[in-house]
């Protein structure tokens, strides 16, 4: 908490300075209960958490960024960089520091932090990025072009292609050669001979019935996702599904498919690579209603199936405005089937206070 009071106390010297210096400052303060059960024991996880943001535009076509974060005894620079829109290019902008994330659609190729530059150019309905690490050797390199406003018939659609190169290079080079011996013998995966190359193509489309998208992904191995939501059901209803599968080796974020099964698990490596020794398929079903103006309750069933592992996930969740920028959230998590083997029932409540200033 010390340090906590350490960072309220620098934002609030540096707000008193605001008119001098030109900075907005913004902030959430967050205190979170966790409790989980499971088959085996139960604890419970208290956190608390800040984060303070200060912007500064030096000049009309300059924005500074920091961003500090603290939780509980820990705190942080979390964001730090300087964007740089180009008045010989319009439509152009540099950005370079670190922290800031940049993400493919429906994070299945990547959802990552920059540390490095980032150069991006639009004109019209077309926009271009490119972002990389900026290392001498084996830099990280991340591309994204996207076509916006295509209209077919009633349908408006974006179309978003993005490429990465070199993502895991840093992941390999924490490993010892013994460790990727071991990951070679335990899952036929050589760590010095993948495919360090991976895109994805997405169509995202508007319709006045439903927004729904369609991704498929390859790297190193091929995985593909589609989704639907809707809110013409019923007034304050809003419905949703997503479907996934997953080829075993493919080495992108794959977000939803992490939901389900634990990275910690015989079945991938810690999260670093992906899932290497199973193919997945996700069925996810999701919903939301306005209970009242300020109540807003949730519900969704994800099953994931898995080579060896099958494991389905329940969430319930509740949030309600306690005052103007403050609200309190409650989800109930059950993730019950099998994993690694062993059968898997476990419960997790989670009550969090919020307030944004």
């Amino acid at each position: 908490m010390k340090k906590i009071s350490i960072l309220l106390a620098l934002a609030l010297v540096l707000a008193m300075a605001v008119p001098a210096m030109a900075v907005d400052i913004a902030g959430e303060v967050e205190f979170e209960r966790e409790y989980e059960d499971n088959d085996d024991d139960s604890w419970v996880n208290n956190t608390t958490s800040i984060e303070l943001d200060f912007t500064a535009n030096p000049a009309d076509n300059v924005t500074a960024f920091v961003g500090l974060e603290a939780e509980n005894e820990d705190t942080w620079v979390d964001e730090a960089w300087i964007n740089v829109d180009l008045v010989e290019l319009p439509g152009a902008a540099l950005k370079a520091g670190y922290g800031w994330t940049i993400a493919a659609p429906q994070d299945l190729l990547y959802d990552t932090d920059v540390h490095g530059a980032e150069f991006s150019y639009a004109v019209e309905n077309v926009a271009v990025s490119f972002a990389s690490d900026l290392d001498n050797d084996d830099s990280q390199k991340f591309v994204e072009a996207s076509v916006s406003d295509l209209v077919f018939g009633e349908v408006t659609s974006t179309a978003t292609l993005n490429f990465v190169d070199n993502v895991h290079a840093g992941d390999i080079a924490d490993f010892t050669e013994s460790d990727i011996e071991g990951i070679k013998d335990a899952y036929e995966v050589d760590l010095n001979d993948l495919d360090e190359n991976g895109f994805s193509i997405a169509v995202d489309n508007s319709h006045e019935m439903a927004d729904f998208y369609v991704t498929f992904a390859d790297f190193e191995e091929s995985a593909f996702q589609l989704g639907a939501e809707t809110d013409v059901l019923a007034p304050g209803l809003t419905v949703g599904f997503d479907y996934g599968q997953m080829d075993e080796g493919y080495l992108g974020e794959a977000d939803l498919f992490e939901g389900g099964l634990d990275l910690d698990s015989d079945d991938v490596i810690a999260g670093d690579f992906g899932f290497l020794d199973d193919d997945e398929t996700v069925i996810a079903f999701n919903a939301a209603y306005d209970v009242a103006p300020s109540l807003v309750a949730s519900f969704e069933y994800a099953m994931h199936d898995a080579d060896d592992d099958e494991v389905d996930v329940l969430t319930l969740g509740a949030e309600y405005d306690l005052a103007e920028n403050t609200t309190l959230e409650f989800e109930f998590e059950n993730r019950d089937g099998e994993l690694a083997g062993d059968d898997v029932d476990e419960d997790t409540i989670t009550t969090t206070l919020t307030t944004n200033f």
